[in-house]
């Protein structure tokens, strides 16, 4: 089942994202606060699967893990993989040897892996070719994570003493 208005709360956290990367620096004020566009699409995404392994588990008593990753791999991974390769190609026969070009291929481990928001180095001096990428390592590590716990977690509480346990230490 869809929720038709969080497509559009969706959209309406991916334009301060886009307004975010078309100007040319650091807005100050409400016209800088773009990033968090980001964290309301986490948030969204969050609320989305939640309901959907809820759902599950009311109608069939469990949650399927090995159901809800073989639909989210199927989902996400060819496309993802597919663009991947896309730059790894673009990267390694049309841009000239560089820095940017280096860090891309030293980092590709991490992008295939979904662990380039930990181990890819973006504090570098160049642009990150497909530093994009850390949103969705962000993304498929709480896919990773949030369905066993919920799964696991018998009354609504447990996943939500969790939560209030990361805020908790995230101060």
């Amino acid at each position: 089942t869809r929720f038709p208005s969080l497509d559009g709360l969706r959209c309406l956290s991916i334009l301060p994202v886009i307004w975010h990367h078309s100007t040319p620096r650091q807005l100050d004020g409400l016209l800088g606060r773009g990033p968090l566009g980001v964290h309301l699409f986490f948030a969204i995404s969050g609320f989305l699967i939640t309901t959907l392994l809820l759902r599950e588990r009311r109608a069939t008593g469990k949650v399927s893990l090995s159901g809800f990753y073989a639909r989210r791999s199927l989902r996400i991974f060819p496309l993802y993989y597919a663009v991947l390769a896309l730059y790894a190609l673009r990267t390694g026969f049309f841009l000239p040897e560089s820095a940017a070009r280096s860090h891309f291929f030293a980092s590709l481990p991490y992008y295939a892996t979904y662990t380039g928001n930990w181990l890819v180095d973006y504090g570098v001096d160049h642009p990150v070719i497909f530093g994009f990428s850390w949103s969705l390592a962000t993304e498929e590590q709480f896919y990773l994570l949030w369905p066993p716990l919920l799964a696991w977690a018998a009354s609504r509480r447990g996943p939500a003493v969790f939560m209030l346990g990361l805020f908790a230490l995230d101060l």
